[in-house]
Order: C-alpha cells, then structure tokens, then sequence
C-alpha cells in the first residue's frame, strides 16, 4: 500500500482549503457583471423597460374619474 507523506497532506488541504474562496471570488464577479450589464441603456431597450408610456397626473386623475382604469395600464 501507498501511504501519502506529509507534504502531500498538506498540498492537499491547501487546495481543498483554497476552492471555496476562489468560488466566492467567481460568483461576486459574475454577479457584478449581470449587475452592470442589467443596468445599462442598451439592455433596457432591449428589454423594453424605457419604451413604456408615460401617463401625466392629470390624465391618471380624468382616466380615473371617468372610471376607465384599464387604459392607464
């Protein structure tokens, strides 16, 4: 039988001990590159967000007392 020496033990909880670290590294990056990329005009566009009417108070408020709330939508 092959017995593993000391040093190999101890190359081998270093590692061990090192990959989560380096997985918390990964996601935090991968997070705040979908962060940035969310944020960004261009994905909004793309995504419709920006294109959405806007409705003034005062057509909310005429939208509202002639009891047509589906239009406001």
């Amino acid at each position: 039988m092959a017995y593993l020496s000391s040093e190999d033990l101890h190359a081998a909880a270093s590692a061990l001990a090192a990959a989560p670290l380096a997985q918390e590294f990964c996601l935090l990056c991968f997070f705040c590159l979908g962060f940035l990329l969310c944020r960004t005009s261009v994905v909004k566009r793309l995504l419709s967000l920006e294109r959405l009417p806007r409705i003034g108070s005062g057509t909310l408020l005429q939208l509202h007392q002639q009891r047509r709330y589906e239009e406001a939508w």
